[in-house]
């Protein structure tokens, strides 16, 4: 048996998306950078979980415990720590503290709609797949709407 523990990600200006200086694809254009890394909050807490975790197994009975892998600072994208990269056109209420309206709909272009982990503005430290599932079953719905009257939703 494996026990495993997450923690929450929340944003920070030092976490963003950039176009990249000196990378580029095919055609020239640059590539997307991402700025990234794990603040005190977030080792702390995966510190934290980690040890009740162990506590939570020899408690258990168990018998042989593994050695934990904490938090990898600096972030390092090629090395697996349970984590869902999220946001970069994250959702909201007003054009001025997001990219994308709650129904997905880009605020400057009405007929480009975003569905997919980008538009979280944090992982909150469960797997975000159902609710993105939702959002993209919800999204099918305000298409049909869209497409039967295109404009703001």
């Amino acid at each position: 048996m494996s026990l495993g523990v997450e923690g929450s990600c929340y944003p920070h200006r030092g976490n963003y998306l950039s176009l990249d200086p000196t990378y580029r694809d095919v055609y020239g254009r640059p590539l997307v950078r991402m700025t990234f890394d794990f603040r005190a909050n977030e080792q702390k807490m995966a510190q934290f979980v980690s040890g009740k975790m162990m506590e939570i197994a020899r408690h258990c009975g168990a018998d042989k415990v593994g050695s934990l892998q904490g938090l990898v600072v600096p972030f390092d994208s090629r090395i697996y720590q349970t984590t869902h990269i999220v946001g970069g056109t994250i959702m909201g209420e007003t054009p001025h503290d997001s990219v994308v309206s709650p129904h997905l709909q880009h605020w400057d272009a009405h007929n480009l709609f975003v569905v997919g982990a980008s538009v979280y503005p944090h992982n909150s430290g469960y797997n975000p797949t159902g609710p993105l599932a939702a959002l993209a079953l919800r999204l099918g719905d305000d298409l049909l709407r869209y497409l039967q009257a295109p404009g703001r939703l």
